[in-house]
């Protein structure tokens, strides 16, 4: 999302190589995760997804979608290419 394309878009400014690994469905548009930066996505039934919504008192955030529970990041999910 939002603070991983931010973080991604800094580190190349700096002259560092980028490498993001994400556990995502099939319904994700990981488009713009993609180049310049190297994108290697965990498969999983469905995406974690934040649905933002407004009301008077300003924003709330609400979970609208889980990941699938049986898939959690480690070293192990981070590919040849994207180790130093």
């Amino acid at each position: 999302g939002g603070a991983v394309s931010y973080a991604a878009v800094v580190a190349k400014a700096l002259g560092l190589r980028t490498c993001i690994v994400t556990v995502a469905g099939p319904d994700a548009d990981l488009a713009v995760l993609g180049p310049p930066h190297a994108l290697h996505v965990v498969p999983a039934s469905s995406t974690l997804t934040f649905e933002h919504s407004y009301n008077w008192y300003g924003k709330e955030r609400q979970l609208r979608v889980t990941a699938n529970p049986g898939v959690t990041l480690s070293r192990a999910h981070v590919p040849r290419y994207c180790q130093r």
